[in-house]
């Protein structure tokens, strides 16, 4: 899943949130102690009559505040929110009446981006269970005033369809740079061994009148998008990292495939690329990721890759953009609740290291945390946590849903969703254990500035 953030700071398109949706710590002066025992509880659960599937969950964060949209394959989309606090108001999964997404259709995929400053353009991929089946991907928003105030009604009404020819999967958005300027665009791969690039074109004459219409179109991806040319297999999963102006492009395939760029957007060309047919089964899920929450983005040395397989073990290329493929660290114990449907990152132990969250068909979660193993010495992931669910969990997602400063974990399972919130004794006690620290290290640091 994606997150998409509109910002409270218009003239600068910058989020304070990371690619998860959750805040990152910031660096700290002195030694934090690791908060080892991982406690959650369930807060809420939100039930669905139809089950989604493991591209149906979306964050999409207004004005710092997150809400989650989930697709099911009844053809049904909802917004899952909490209300701020000086709101009395419960949370609600409300549904959102998107035009032309029949009753009959199932929802494949869904995502969105930014058009700063308030405007949103959401994606929607479906079939349509009609004889022929008819495939579609619909764009909505497309037209909307993106200076107006935001409105789901007025986005779900705004209807753009593109017919397809293919079964589609993944759908993401990402940026490209054109004319020194960011324009946003979809990557839609499909079941044809391709993925397709939607960009946002403007109609300057249509029948004879003249008009100022934005729509999106399909092209051609070889220029812009190299690294997605040519590929053995159909992609199931992508995750795109825009540093600076260089993209890294992680990808895994129906057959196991996967690979790794590294990609200059001034010239569009692939600066190192790796690959490996090391992994068997369909990829379900790819992240990139930093070992610290607060890592430098454009350190390129701190990237590693997690690759989940529907087959086999959930593994991490370390260091990706260094050695590609060659330094892998297995999840132990990660196959043995049935196909591994979903990942994400966060700080789950509030010591600036992330953690990896695993959710499987075989109904758990799984958390696993980089240390040093104590008989070789040397640097492993270790299962630190684990909880069952009711249902296969299809995503996770770990972020700030409750707009406490305290970041939430929901799975999105067969059955609905559930929101898990730490133990707010636990983080009472780490919150003030954090303060004492800070005060013995301010006052630290002005007997040693009194001395000199």
């Amino acid at each position: 899943m994606s997150t998409v953030s509109i910002s409270e700071s218009p003239a600068t398109g910058e989020s304070p949130l990371n690619d998860e949706g959750s805040v990152p710590v910031p660096d700290c002066p002195f030694p934090v102690p690791s908060q080892q025992e991982i406690i959650f509880h369930e807060t809420q659960f939100f039930p669905l009559q139809r089950q989604s599937n493991i591209y149906g969950l979306l964050n999409i964060c207004i004005n710092g505040l997150n809400k989650l949209v989930v697709s099911t394959l009844g053809g049904e989309i909802f917004c899952l929110e909490y209300h701020k606090p000086s709101v009395q108001r419960p949370p609600s999964l409300t549904p959102i009446t998107f035009n032309y997404i029949p009753a009959d259709a199932e929802v494949i995929s869904i995502d969105a981006c930014v058009r700063e400053p308030n405007g949103i353009i959401v994606g929607v991929t479906l079939i349509k269970n009609s004889e022929p089946k008819e495939i579609f991907f619909n764009l909505y928003g497309v037209k909307c005033d993106p200076e107006a105030p935001f409105s789901w009604d007025k986005v779900a009404e705004d209807w753009q369809p593109i017919s397809l020819k293919f079964t589609p999967f993944q759908l993401l958005h990402t940026k490209i740079l054109m004319d020194g300027g960011w324009e946003n665009v979809f990557l839609l791969p499909g079941d044809d061994l391709t993925v397709h690039l939607y960009r946002e074109a403007r109609l300057a004459e249509n029948d004879g009148e003249a008009r100022d219409q934005l729509v999106f179109q399909e092209e051609g991806l070889e220029e812009l998008f190299p690294e997605l040319v040519d590929l053995p297999s159909s992609v199931t999963y992508m995750c795109l990292k825009v540093v600076g102006h260089q993209r890294i492009t992680a990808l895994g395939c129906q057959a196991g495939y996967c690979k790794c760029s590294f990609t200059d957007l001034f010239t569009n060309t692939v600066l190192k690329s790796w690959d490996t047919r090391m992994i068997d089964g369909p990829i379900t899920s790819v992240k990139l990721f930093t070992l610290h929450s607060s890592a430098d983005p454009s350190d390129l040395n701190d990237y590693h890759l997690l690759v989940c397989s529907a087959i086999e073990l959930g593994v991490v290329f370390m260091n990706v953009l260094e050695r590609g493929f060659e330094h892998s660290q297995i999840l132990p114990s990660s196959h043995a609740h049935d196909s591994v449907l979903c990942a994400t990152v966060g700080d789950l132990t509030w010591d600036g290291s992330n953690e990896l969250v695993l959710g499987t068909y075989g109904k758990k979660l799984l958390v696993y945390k980089h240390s040093v193993d104590q008989t070789s010495s040397s640097p492993c992931f270790n299962l630190v946590w684990q909880r069952g669910f009711a249902h296969p969990i299809h995503c996770v997602w770990y972020g700030d849903m409750t707009h406490d400063g305290l970041s939430e974990l929901v799975a999105l399972s067969m059955g609905g969703v559930h929101i898990l919130q730490h133990d707010l004794g636990q983080a009472s006690s780490v919150i003030s254990e954090r303060l004492s620290l800070i005060k013995n290290h301010t006052n630290s640091e002005s007997k040693s500035s009194q001395h000199h």
